[in-house]
């Protein structure tokens, strides 16, 4: 039978993908969009039930409340914990079973202890509120359990009831349990005692030392406590400088410590830690340095990084090894210190050993970051005594090494940081006395003077007359307070008049006239009347009067201090020539002449060498020039040249000579002028003018060369004179008719200064030179050049005292002046030689 065939499977149509709505869609995109908010609030809610159940103790399960509350203590959380005591449990403790008050109160009292644990000297009164509530929970009937007898009896006491607390000891415990205790609140009575002394100084080391031993004496004592009482007993000695005995003991407390049988206990390596870095510390106040380095280095070896005990051994060995000279391996040792950020004076103490060790390591920038830091702390009241003592002591060495190195800013810095601590005594003092030192020297140096002088500081750029003065301010203000430190009122020397004295200086150099006053009056009244050196103080009060223009009050204090000694003293040499200065400024030119003159005779006792001698030859030739006395002035000058101590007023002195041999040049061209004058004379005459002119050309010449010599040092008044000696120099050529000499002096003056007017001076007298020589074409051309350089010099050139003329009066002056008109000086008459 044939197969049927089946027929072929008609295909279904496809249908097409069904459209899925939009809003649907979204809806799906929000819900899984929502999952994660839901997650967080997940689990905030589950945070949010921790604190409720935490905070929120079922208010009638009492034992679950207390249960809760007990686990809150020991996690350290007390506000929960003290909150479901006090507002869920005592609020409702009426409605509660006897039995829940007394373990109430236990743990209220468990819950100030545990808080009082993380305080680091619990005051009187947070004890006494930890004792009463344990009394409480005693007299509601609990029985207290070891911790808390601890806790109760350490508490007991800090509140001076140290037999209360050995009765609690000795009732809340087992036998064995007792003992210990009340070892533990023997050595903390102990180390009350201590610490009670240790804070109000009323107990003497022999009677604490006599304590530690009495405690020693337990023959039950374990290797702890042993250990313990052998620390507190080496504190007190070497505090008492039994340094010596301190080391001793400790070597023989090592050996019984270390040998301690084992049913009493071993000492920790922390406690043996201890006790070698103490007689390190003996040792290194006995000057045993290699010794103590071995015990502070043993110790280091054992102790448990980060603790106080490993910070004091970091310090003595810092302190050893700068004592040794090893700064690198002192820098090395603070350097650890600083960065294990010890608590309190460890941590200062290590800073401030690191900068010690840095500034003898010649790292004064790093070293200055440290003492800024110390010093903060100690603005912030956080250094202790000792630490703001010692590191004034550091200071003032560092200060006083870099002084004798001529460091003066880094000298003065370290001083002045010093003297900020505040700290009043002896360093202080000492401090004070430095920075002044140091400032004022620091000043001398930029005034470029041994001893600075006053007109020195007009010389300055203005940046260094700042700083100078503020130099010179800080020094004498540095003086003044020293003055006032017993330190400095107590000496039996001249130290407080040198203090006064010093002061009085740097304010006189830095034109603080008041403030000088005002110390030079202390000084007068420091002295006694016949003193000589009360005519220093006379000159000084004179020197500031007359800088002020009071000549009258100079004038009556330069007298004291001449009167006061007139045997030829120094300080009569010192104000003879400075009274006849004022004298002449005062327009008593008369009286000046006649005390210069006594000082030139003799009659003072001065030398010819002696710089007096000197002020006294220049004074006097400046009144005779001023009254036209010009052979007089140049025969002074003359001297004054020989005798000049200073060679860099040598160009001035030449050029000065040079003015007053034209001065007496001129005088003699005039006389020769005088018509009843017979020829003879005035041939005579006119051959002396024309000498004279010759000498003060060659004058002008060695002036020129004296201030060249000093090349860029020269101030401003000297390089006027400077420019002034090559004009003279040329003047004296064209008035002697050497004109060709004088043309080419006057190109010189052209070349050396093209940017000064006195250029255009220079040209036009080329120009009467080339007239004089009846040469037309020369003449035309530098009075062509004199137009062109009129049109180069600068507006600025024109104004103040460089300008001679203004640019609008030349170009006038030469319009009007050409060529064979223009001569401004005339040659001197035909003279027979």
């Amino acid at each position: 039978m044939a197969e049927a065939v089946k027929p072929s499977p008609t295909p279904e149509p496809a249908t097409a993908p069904t459209a899925t709505p939009i809003v649907s869609g979204f809806a799906q995109v929000l819900r899984e969009f929502w999952q994660v908010p839901l997650l967080i609030v997940g689990v905030g809610g589950v945070a949010t039930a921790l604190w409720y159940a935490r905070s929120h103790a079922p208010v009638h399960d009492f034992d679950a409340a207390l249960a809760q509350a007990e686990e809150l203590i020991a996690s350290d959380d007390l506000d929960h914990a003290t909150y479901i005591l006090s507002d869920v449990v005592e609020r409702n403790l009426e409605k509660a079973p006897k039995e829940i008050e007394p373990r109430l109160r236990a743990l209220q009292a468990d819950a100030i202890a545990r808080d009082l644990r993380t305080s680091a000297k619990p005051t009187k009164a947070e004890d006494e509120r930890l004792v009463n509530a344990y009394d409480r929970a005693q007299t509601a009937g609990w029985t207290m359990t070891p911790p808390q007898v601890v806790a109760y009896s350490q508490s007991l006491v800090r509140v001076g009831r140290a037999a209360e607390a050995l009765a609690a000891v000795s009732e809340g415990a087992s036998a064995q349990d007792a003992e210990a205790l009340r070892q533990k609140v023997r050595r903390d009575a102990l180390a009350s005692v201590l610490q009670g002394a240790s804070e109000s100084g009323k107990q003497t080391p022999k009677a604490l030392l006599a304590a530690i031993e009495q405690f020693r004496t337990d023959p039950n004592l374990s290797a702890s406590d042993a250990a313990w009482a052998a620390a507190r007993a080496a504190e007190q000695r070497i505090a008492s400088d039994s340094c010596e005995v301190a080391a001793d003991r400790l070597l023989v407390d090592l050996s019984r410590i270390e040998g301690t049988p084992a049913a009493r206990g071993i000492a920790s390596p922390q406690e043996l830690a201890e006790l070698y870095q103490l007689r390190g510390e003996a040792l290194r106040r006995l000057n045993q340095l290699n010794k103590a380095r071995d015990e502070f280095q043993h110790a280091a070896t054992i102790v448990q990084a980060g603790t106080p005990v490993a910070g004091a051994i970091d310090v003595g060995l810092g302190r050893t090894n700068l004592a040794l000279g090893d700064y690198e391996g002192a820098e090395k040792v603070f350097d650890a210190a600083v960065l294990a950020q010890h608590a309190g004076t460890l941590g200062h103490e290590a800073r401030l050993g690191r900068a010690e060790a840095r500034s003898h390591l010649g790292k004064f920038a790093d070293a200055e970051i440290d003492f800024a830091v110390l010093l903060e702390s100690a603005h912030r009241d956080e250094l202790s005594k000792g630490t703001q003592h010692s590191m004034q002591r550091v200071l003032v060495e560092r200060a006083r090494d870099a002084l004798a190195e001529k460091r003066w800013l880094e000298s003065a810095e370290l001083a002045r940081v010093a003297v900020q601590l505040g700290e009043d005594g002896e360093h202080r003092a000492d401090a004070l006395v430095v920075l002044g030192t140091a400032a004022r020297a620091e000043a001398d140096r930029i005034l470029k003077t041994p001893t600075g002088a006053a007109s020195a500081l007009a010389d300055l750029v203005p940046d260094d007359r700042i700083a100078v003065n503020r130099l010179l301010k800080e020094a004498g203000d540095a003086f003044v307070d020293f003055s006032g430190t017993p330190a400095c009122r107590q000496a039996s020397d001249d130290t407080y008049v040198e203090s006064l004295r010093n002061a009085a200086a740097c304010y006189d150099i830095a034109g603080l006239h008041e403030e000088a006053l005002a110390q030079c009056q202390l000084l007068l009244e420091a002295l006694q009347p016949e003193d000589p050196d009360r005519a220093d103080v006379f000159i000084r009060i004179a020197a500031i009067r007359e800088a002020e223009g009071a000549f009258g009050e100079a004038i009556v204090n330069y007298k004291r201090a001449i009167d006061l000694r007139r045997d030829g003293s120094e300080y009569t040499t010192r104000a003879i020539v400075p009274l006849a200065r004022v004298l002449a400024a005062d327009g008593r030119a008369d009286e000046a002449t006649s005390h210069l003159q006594s000082v030139l005779s003799g009659d003072f006792g001065l030398k010819p060498e002696a710089v007096e001698y000197f002020n006294a030859l220049d004074l006097l030739a400046k009144i005779q020039f001023s009254k036209a006395r010009f052979t007089e002035s140049a025969e002074l000058l003359h001297e004054a040249i020989v005798r000049c101590p200073d060679p860099t007023r040598l160009g001035e002195l030449r050029f000065r000579l040079g003015e007053a041999y034209i001065g007496v040049s001129r005088g003699a061209l005039k006389e020769s002028q005088v018509a009843d004058a017979t020829a003879a004379t005035k041939a005579r005459l006119a051959r002396d003018a024309h000498a004279r002119l010759a000498d003060a050309r060659r004058i002008f010449e060695q002036a020129i060369q004296a201030f060249e010599e000093q090349g860029s040092d020269l101030d401003g008044l000297s390089r006027d004179m400077q420019r002034e000696s090559y004009m003279r120099r040329a003047d004296c050529a064209f008035d002697m008719g050497d004109f060709e000499d004088a043309i080419a002096l006057y190109e010189a003056v052209d070349r050396k200064y093209p940017e000064h007017p006195s250029s255009m001076v220079a040209l036009i007298q080329i120009v009467n030179a080339c007239d004089s020589l009846a040469d037309a074409t020369r003449a035309e051309t530098a009075h062509r050049r004199a137009q062109l350089r009129l049109t180069q010099l600068s507006d600025e050139s024109f104004f103040g005292g460089a300008g001679i003329m203004s640019r609008e009066s030349w170009e006038l002056w030469l319009r009007n002046h050409p060529p064979s008109r223009s001569r401004v000086a005339s040659a001197p008459a035909e003279v027979e030689p």
